[in-house]
């Protein structure tokens, strides 16, 4: 693609502006683990509702258990702080772009599929690459 074109239809943003999306997604994150998808917590222990996505049959993802759910947990919120400081952002947002998507997986294989929250997915996965 031409370069006149490329600036026209992808022009260069300050970076200021990524930093500040990136606090507001994983400031978001946090809220929506604490609260919104909090459901993985009591989930674990229940293999017998456990009924997998077709991702997490693909990644072979077996039933919550507590540990593991804690686990998570604590890697996103650990990845967050560090992701909103500013700390390495793509190692950071990688991190938590995996973790959360598998938190997302095992709260949707419980019986309901939130699908307002694909948009979150789609920006902890891209604001890694910026």
């Amino acid at each position: 693609m031409g370069g006149a074109v490329r600036g026209f239809l992808f022009p260069a943003l300050p970076l200021a502006r990524i930093r500040v999306l990136r606090v507001i997604v994983y400031a978001f994150v946090v809220l929506d683990v604490l609260t919104f998808s909090r459901d993985v917590l009591s989930h674990a222990g229940n293999a017998g509702f456990y009924t997998p996505l077709a991702l997490a049959r693909l990644l072979h993802l077996p039933p919550v258990t507590a540990p593991v759910a804690w686990m998570l947990l604590a890697v996103i919120l650990a990845g967050c702080a560090a992701a909103i400081a500013g700390w390495r952002p793509r190692l950071t947002g990688a991190v938590v772009a995996a973790a959360f998507w598998v938190w997302m997986l095992y709260s949707n294989s419980y019986g309901y599929i939130a699908h307002d929250h694909m948009a979150l997915m789609v920006a902890t996965a891209v604001l890694p690459t910026v």
